[in-house]
């Protein structure tokens, strides 16, 4: 309900559901380990599904830059710390809207960059992003908090395929929609090394709405070699047994 400002139970329902596994992204940690976070992209996505995209805005509270050196000629190494206030605005029951912020910060780096600018540009977005995600998971498990679940994400990384069954209650997933045609709207996750993440028949709404529809996956973005912008939980999973 993009554009429209959700009760106050609604989001609490919202954000207290864990989000699919099309929604999770994965890359190797160490040794054996699985490294699984929430892309920025995706947490700006269920912040629009949830709270309506003129029911939330950001504010950069303050920013500063760590490191800033030419590392060899024509190569940058670029580190910046930043502080970001989420705000998101709901309604209560006799229709008042309600306003509630959260802080976090975040940090960005690069190694490597071509320039200066290039280097200070894309650390500046990493942090900024960075903060966004540790700000919103303050809000519930939708949000990213569920990526200190480590039940959860043992659970998510033995998904194998887009229809096998979930070990989960199915009214605690929160599913993307699909088209007419059954099909997931947006585009699918290639699939990764390890793991490939995809799910099952599962409710995309609130759980009181009770509508099942079928999920897809969702593709990790990789900017110069290294995730953009991450946050999460290392889990360490026997492969053999998944």
């Amino acid at each position: 309900m993009k554009g429209k400002r959700r009760r106050e139970e609604d989001c609490a329902l919202l954000l207290d559901m864990y989000p699919g596994p099309e929604y999770v992204s994965e890359r190797p940690g160490q040794g054996t380990k699985k490294f699984f976070y929430l892309e920025g992209h995706e947490v700006i996505s269920l912040l629009n599904d949830i709270f309506g995209f003129m029911g939330w805005s950001t504010r950069l509270v303050s920013t500063e830059v760590d490191e800033l050196s030419e590392t060899q000629p024509g190569r940058w190494t670029a580190g910046i710390c930043c502080v970001v206030e989420l705000s998101v605005t709901i309604e209560d029951e006799s229709g008042r809207r309600k306003t509630t912020s959260r802080q976090d910060v975040g940090y960005g780096d690069v190694v490597n960059a071509r320039s200066k600018m290039d280097a200070l540009g894309k650390t500046r977005k990493s942090a900024f992003t960075d903060a966004l995600k540790r700000a919103a998971r303050q809000y519930g498990k939708l949000l990213g908090d569920s990526m200190y679940d480590k039940e959860y994400l043992t659970r998510i990384a033995k998904v194998k395929g887009d229809f096998e069954k979930i070990d989960f209650d199915v009214k605690k997933l929160y599913r993307k929609p699909v088209n007419e045609g059954g099909e997931l709207v947006g585009p699918t996750r290639k699939k990764k090394r390890g793991v490939e993440l995809g799910g099952a028949k599962q409710v995309v709404d609130a759980r009181r709405d009770g509508r099942e529809v079928e999920n897809g996956s969702k593709e990790n973005v990789v900017v110069n070699g290294e995730n953009e912008d991450e946050f999460g939980s290392d889990v360490d999973i026997d492969w053999d047994e998944v």
